[in-house]
């Protein structure tokens, strides 16, 4: 598409994916940008996508999720933007990713996700001018205090993206009991052994011990507690998106 500078990687399952379609349709500025469906793990520049959507301007990481449409209209003008805090807006990255967060979770650190797309996705440094390197730097500076901080939040996030792949997997349909039932039997465990690890690589060198991880329980409780909240969640947003003709035909 000759002078387009955005490009938009999505799914179409994606609700940050959806609620960013509209928010440029409302602004006007479906035609100023490029938007394709990501079909694999990498975007054209050979970069992992962390997470969707995943946004390049002129071939550089912008933005991951999550994504406000304003971001993409400063791209289109070529306006500066400040992201404020840039440790806080990597964590926030790590969250809205389930790889990331997954992938910190089950190695307990913060340390795997310490990449440089993933801090520059986080950041907007083609826009924020800021250096991703110099933002990896400052988190792994403090990376231990940072994960005890965030893993909490990780896991209570990792919950809501069982439920949703576990709604997809029984194809669209899950009720409270068989959710308990999955949970209570180690579904979500194992879950978390395959998201986070690409055949043994990533997983920790006892993977036993997965088990009796403080983040593993906390998401365990909170889905008991909220299964049913959780599924209706699930069911709303994804009937949403799916009935939405025009974004599934785009």
């Amino acid at each position: 598409m000759q002078g387009i500078r955005v490009k938009i990687y999505v799914h179409k399952t994606c609700a940050s994916s959806y609620s960013l379609f509209r928010g440029l349709r409302e602004k006007g500025l479906l035609e100023r940008v490029e938007i394709v469906e990501a079909k694999g793990p990498l975007d054209e520049g050979g970069r992992l996508i962390w997470s969707v959507p995943w946004v390049l301007l002129d071939g550089e990481v912008l933005a991951g999720d999550p994504v406000d449409p304003v971001v993409i209209e400063s791209a289109v003008k070529g306006s500066k933007i400040d992201v404020g805090d840039p440790v806080e807006a990597f964590m926030e990255t790590i969250l809205h990713s389930s790889l990331a967060s997954s992938i910190a979770v089950l190695s307990r650190s913060l340390e795997p996700v310490l990449d440089v797309s993933l801090a520059s996705a986080a950041v907007r440094s083609p826009l924020s001018g800021l250096n991703p390197r110099d933002v990896l730097e400052s988190v792994e500076a403090r990376a231990s205090e940072l994960y005890n901080e965030w893993s909490g939040k990780l896991a209570r996030a990792l919950a809501i993206g069982f439920v949703r792949e576990l709604w997809w997997a029984r194809g669209g349909t899950l009720d409270p009991g068989g959710l308990e039932s999955i949970v209570s039997s180690g579904g979500f465990r194992l879950w978390l052994l395959a998201k986070g690890s690409l055949g043994r690589v990533g997983l920790p060198a006892d993977p036993r011990l997965v088990a009796g991880y403080r983040e593993v329980g906390e998401a365990e409780d909170f889905l008991l507690k909220t299964g049913p909240a959780l599924i209706r969640r699930v069911e709303r947003e994804q009937t949403g998106i799916l009935g939405d003709r025009e974004w599934m035909s785009l």
